[in-house]
């Protein structure tokens, strides 16, 4: 992932599959902006967490606000 998405963030794997990465982030987005850029990011990294998940690059922006945990996987 980006440069932007892992400052000042550490994430410990929790899973690993042969399609799916589980982590647990130690500090979410400061704010809105911070969440969409590591949205963003995350959508350039698995796009499969917005066209089979959260549906927008925004919507996954609100969840990174509320969650310690990133969650992806490839089909």
């Amino acid at each position: 992932m980006g440069e932007r998405s892992s400052r000042g963030r550490r994430a410990e794997l929790i899973a690993l599959t042969a399609d799916t990465v589980e982590l647990r982030v130690s500090r979410r987005p400061a704010n809105r902006d911070e969440a969409l850029a590591l949205a963003l990011d995350q959508y350039v990294y698995c796009y499969d967490i917005v066209h089979q998940g959260t549906e927008t690059v925004d919507a996954l922006s609100a969840v990174l606000e509320c969650s310690d945990y990133w969650i992806f996987w490839w089909d």
